[in-house]
């Protein structure tokens, strides 16, 4: 997977995922309890959480769209590189994680 490359401060920027089962390679069908974990690579701790956008996601064929800002615009998030996760809670708040993880580098703005 490439690494996702945005830019402290920005408010634009979107991580968008298709996700997909293993099992039969159709779209995983997500639900609006859907969330993008993300850490410092190499730690444990995550550092923010961000809802799924479900006015810009298409849950019913597996696209998957996080808005960026609150984690660019966050004063803790430094330069250097991260960690995501997609976390989906079912109906019955069972929760499942995409194994993959997604890498993210974020630069200082100008």
């Amino acid at each position: 997977m490439d690494i996702i490359q945005v830019v402290k401060g920005d408010t634009g920027p979107q991580l968008k995922a298709t996700v997909n089962r293993s099992d039969t390679g159709g779209p995983f069908v997500g639900t609006n309890n859907t969330v993008l974990k993300i850490r410092k690579k190499g730690t444990a701790t995550t550092l923010k959480t961000i809802s799924l956008d479900q006015s810009e996601s298409g849950l019913s064929v597996g696209n998957l769209v996080f808005p960026l800002s609150s984690f660019l615009t966050d004063a803790t998030i430094t330069e250097g590189f991260y960690e995501a996760e997609i976390e989906f809670t079912l109906a019955d708040n069972s929760i499942i994680s995409v194994f993959e993880l997604i890498d993210i580098k974020v630069r200082e703005d100008f």
